[in-house]
């Protein structure tokens, strides 16, 4: 199934859930870009595919940080 179309050139903001159930996700991952963070091609990271809501902000600097922090500690 193909990804969500762009609206008025942007591409379509969507929810956490959305992105969860979503049949297009196969081949994304999430990124992070100053004050949001999108859906991104896994194979061209340039491409975003969606961004999510605001909503998903709080959620997201959670998983982010905790992963950077365990990513330090294990390049100690």
């Amino acid at each position: 199934m193909p990804a969500p179309a762009y609206v008025d050139g942007k591409p379509p903001v969507i929810s956490l859930l959305d992105y969860d159930e979503a049949e297009w996700a196969e081949g994304t991952c999430v990124d992070s870009r100053p004050g949001y963070y999108v859906v991104v091609n896994m194979e061209r990271p340039e491409e975003v595919v969606a961004r999510f809501n605001l909503d998903a902000n709080t959620t997201l600097d959670t998983i982010f940080k905790s992963a950077k922090k365990t990513y330090k500690e294990q390049a100690k």
